[in-house]
């Protein structure tokens, strides 16, 4: 049986919230030059296209099957399977931590409060990112969609960390309203933060989000 937490938890979401890119375009760019050596815009959008449909299906190995579907439209000489991994080493290497975030969540964990992540996306390039940005150790569980089979605003990845977790109380952090209203959805307080340019948006405190409460 799960210990219950006696201190209210915090989750959050990953990319967007605890992680930008200044442009993720550069990481499906940097993928196709690191082993076609050059990208075609065709090539990406296509990648693009490919991958969301496929995501949002929750088909299993999203990445590999948009590259693989890219690769034989436009007959490109690469491997599926290389190309996956280029696009998690440049996910991680272009990924930032925006200002604040560190200190909010020492600031949480100081204070007794369990972390969770409740991300959408695929486990093992969610936790790759927050590994390659040393932001691991903060957080009790790391929740992704493709754990629970639903993406947010579906309420199933809240309900799966209540159930690791088992705390009286939850807030959700995170960029997005699915975000918010997933997490509403599912019983949970939520505090939406402010994208944008990072000298315009600012995030939250740790005294902020137990405001949220």
């Amino acid at each position: 049986m799960t210990e219950r937490a006696t201190d209210p938890a915090v989750l959050f979401d990953l990319d967007g919230t605890l992680l930008r890119f200044d442009d993720y375009g550069a990481v499906v760019e940097g993928a196709f030059h690191t082993e076609c050596g050059r990208c075609e815009e065709a090539w990406a959008v296509d990648f693009g296209d490919r991958f969301f449909e496929a995501f949002g299906a929750l088909e299993p190995t999203p990445y590999r099957r948009a590259f693989a579907g890219t690769c034989e439209r436009f007959d490109l000489d690469a491997d599926p399977d290389a190309l996956v991994a280029a696009i998690v080493d440049h996910e991680c290497d272009l990924s930032a931590v925006p200002p604040g975030v560190r200190e909010t969540l020492a600031d949480l964990a100081d204070a007794g409060h369990p972390l969770g992540v409740c991300s959408n996306g695929v486990r093992r390039v969610q936790r790759a990112k927050l590994a390659a940005n040393d932001l691991l150790a903060p957080f009790t569980v790391v929740l992704t969609s493709y754990n629970v089979g639903a993406h947010k605003p579906d309420p199933a990845i809240f309900e799966r960390a209540r159930d690791r977790i088992g705390a009286s109380e939850y807030v959700m952090v995170g960029d997005s309203d699915d975000d918010v209203e997933g997490a509403r959805a599912a019983g949970m307080a939520a505090l939406q933060v402010e994208t944008g340019d990072e000298d315009d948006a600012s995030f939250p405190s740790a005294v902020e989000v137990l405001d949220a409460l």
